[in-house]
């Protein structure tokens, strides 16, 4: 802080304004001041902001890693479901092939006089319908190849493999989830470090009901000339107490 001032007339009784007009004997003075205040102690405030800090850093990181299981879940699931469309357009392909050969056969049967052309027609409209139901099947297939691009984030159909991997006769189990209570779970951290947070912010806002100590220090210089002398400074301990 450096600053000039000009007192002006100087009352008899006003000592405060009689002794910064006596400096150096002259009516304008300069005056430099550093000071220091150091925080020793604010009711608890600044180590609850800090912890609620850091509950909410955790709570996110846990907020992330569920979106992650969101994801992953949806991109399987996506996968699954085209792979289940898959094998049945496979099976409605066989089912037509079959229905073929047998029209084939009832052609020779009918030419031979041994069924009539009502058999015939039958056939003839089931290979009809399962062939609509094969184009339907088309048309799932390729939306879901849209739906599982557009959950792995790609704005293009993906294709998904059928060849699935031989399943374990005897698969493991993991019972970690159960013998720690699901307390690894995302959700429930995140749940627990979003009331950690909300407790840290309730002692931060308690905080400011309680004294604070600080630390003050003060050097000054006061004197009439461009380079201030007359050196002066004090250091203390501070308290403070709220009232409203």
């Amino acid at each position: 802080l450096f600053s000039f001032m000009t007192p002006g007339p100087v009352a008899k009784n006003s000592g405060l304004a009689a002794s910064k007009a006596s400096v150096a004997g002259a009516s304008d003075y300069f005056l430099a001041d550093i000071f220091l205040t150091q925080a020793l102690y604010k009711g608890g405030r600044y180590a609850a902001q800090l912890n609620s800090a850091k509950f909410e850093l955790e709570a996110e990181k846990q907020k992330l890693e569920t979106v992650k299981r969101q994801v992953r879940l949806a991109v399987k699931t996506a996968y699954y479901e085209q792979v289940r469309g898959r094998y049945a357009e496979r099976a409605q392909k066989e089912l037509i092939e079959k229905l073929k050969e047998q029209l084939q056969i009832s052609a020779l049967l009918y030419n031979s006089g041994k069924i009539s052309n009502l058999d015939v027609l039958k056939i003839q409209t089931q290979i009809a319908s399962a062939e609509d139901i094969l184009s339907s099947l088309n048309n799932l297939v390729n939306i879901k190849s849209f739906v599982l691009g557009q959950a792995m984030g790609v704005n293009e159909p993906v294709n998904a493999r059928t060849d699935i991997p031989e399943i374990q006769e005897y698969p493991r189990t993991n019972n970690k989830c159960f013998e720690d209570n699901f307390s690894g779970n995302p959700e429930m951290l995140y749940a627990k470090y979003s009331l950690d947070k909300t407790r840290e912010n309730v002692n931060a806002a308690s905080g400011d009901l309680y004294p604070s100590v600080f630390l003050k220090a003060d050097y000054n210089l006061e004197d009439s000339r461009f380079f201030p002398g007359n050196p002066g400074w004090y250091a203390g301990v501070g308290l403070s107490m709220p009232l409203f």
